[in-house]
């Protein structure tokens, strides 16, 4: 055998071209140095015919090329036997070196934590390229057996299909980690598995994986819009719109309101368009905000069947907040909180300020799931004037004005019976734990007691 090295890179690959009449080439810069296929093939035969480990020291006396030449000849069982009996980081390196497809062949024969190491010891490009080869059903045993950055190195090297179906064949602990440790863009610019292809997975682990990929893209968007928010407008634009429109649509509703319209208002019309088709998040706000000539065409772009979904939300939000209550004056509650949908909670609330009170009351309680109060309900209703609050939470239903007085601060609470007529006061002071409505009772001057205490008394309750 030659007892030159072979070449590596770029040289390589002249050799691997260059290969002619059964013979390897080497090119370097010594010369042209031959070796004869037939040697290579006669050394494997007698390679592995020999003991493992007699084998073994012949190999480690070999150049790495022409050990790696031996072993590609050799039937991948015995190849793989010498190479498990190497030393790891010779075995890695030998494995490097050969033909992806021979290396893979070989790898999946080795024992499982010497292929992990081995993996763990090459470039991460060539690690890559070996994984490409390998069955898909072996990839996550042997992504499992190392730390998530290194398995995340070597998945980022794959193309999008390939690596969605290591990770949908992956434990989904290994799955979720190692998608963390990818690039944002990378997870959401991945097509995952549609519901069918996860059919023959018992109908639990099935929902565990949907919500596994639902919550690896959520995490994706929120670590892709903090990104955007530090860099100048262009780069974030064109960030965005090289994702598909439906992870564009995660990352634009993660990005503060204000970033998220300056984007749209630069982007082409047809991107934007796609975007609303796609479901953006309170899309018609941002509609709104451009000029009326943008908006249309923006529309005209969109699938006719969308864009006729939001025509009346952008008709009723271009209206001041006293006009929209006008011409929502009959519509239904739920109706009123569909809008909020396209409109955004802004919209909602700067139209409520302008609703008579019960009006406010009946929409707020639709927002409400029993007694679960949203947190920006909460807000809006603490921002009233006290007198208007007494009055809105009046016409609530009595379990969910307690639900929103259960929040407030004891002195409100004071000054809201203070206002409220006396028998709204009682229903109010009724539904609260008995220990903090004595507390509150207390701090009230008599007058304003005495009252709710009657008020109770002639429903036949006592405070």
């Amino acid at each position: 055998m030659a007892d030159e090295t072979g070449p590596t890179g770029a040289d390589r690959v002249e050799m691997n071209a260059a290969a002619q009449d059964g013979a390897r080439i080497y090119q370097v810069a010594q010369g042209t140095i031959y070796v004869d296929a037939g040697q290579a093939r006669s050394a494997a035969q007698r390679l592995a015919t020999m003991p493992v480990q007699q084998s073994v020291d012949q190999l480690m006396t070999m150049s790495q090329d022409d050990a790696c030449w031996v072993l590609a000849e050799m039937d991948e069982a015995s190849a793989a036997r010498r190479l498990a009996a190497l030393p790891r980081d010779r075995c890695a390196a030998l494995l490097a070196g050969m033909d992806e497809g021979l290396a893979a062949k070989r790898l999946v024969l080795l024992p499982q934590e010497l292929a992990v190491h081995v993996l763990g010891a090459m470039p991460a490009a060539r690690a890559a390229d070996l994984l490409v080869e390998i069955p898909l059903d072996r990839v996550p045993g042997l992504l499992d057996g190392m730390p998530p950055d290194r398995a995340a190195a070597l998945l980022g090297e794959m193309s999008d299909d390939r690596l969605s179906g290591v990770l949908h064949l992956e434990s989904w602990t290994t799955a979720d980690t190692v998608l963390r440790c990818l690039p944002a863009a990378r997870v959401l610019a991945l097509s995952w598995p549609s519901p069918a292809d996860t059919d023959h997975l018992p109908r639990r682990n099935r929902e565990l994986w949907a919500r596994r990929v639902g919550a690896a893209r959520s995490h994706a968007a929120r670590r892709m819009a903090a990104d955007l928010a530090a860099v100048p407008d262009d780069r974030a634009l064109a960030e965005v719109s090289a994702l598909p429109a439906g992870a564009a649509v995660l990352v634009v509703n993660q990005l503060d309101e204000t970033r998220a319209s300056d984007l749209l208002s630069r982007a082409l019309q047809p991107w934007v368009a796609g975007l609303l088709d796609h479901g953006l998040s309170q899309g018609v706000k941002f509609l709104v905000r451009m000029p009326p000539e943008r908006a249309e065409a923006v529309l005209a772009a969109m699938s006719p069947r969308r864009a006729d979904l939001l025509h009346r939300p952008l008709r009723i939000g271009r209206l001041s907040p006293k006009d929209a209550a006008a011409e929502l004056a009959t519509a239904t509650a739920d109706d009123v909180v569909q809008l909020e949908a396209h409109l955004g909670s802004a919209w909602l609330y700067a139209t409520l300020s302008a609703m008579e009170p019960a009006r406010v009351a009946a929409i707020l309680s639709d927002k409400m799931l029993f007694d679960h109060v949203p947190a920006d309900v909460q807000v809006f209703v603490e921002a009233m004037p006290t007198p208007r609050q007494a009055t809105v939470l009046a016409w609530l239903p009595p379990a969910r004005a307690a639900a929103v007085v259960a929040r407030l601060g004891d002195e409100q609470v004071r000054r809201l019976l203070t206002e409220m007529p006396a028998q709204w006061g009682a229903v109010l002071a009724a539904g609260m734990p008995v220990e903090r409505r004595r507390h509150i009772l207390d701090g009230l001057p008599r007058q304003v007691r005495q009252p709710l205490t009657d008020a109770a008394r002639a429903r036949g309750t006592a405070l």
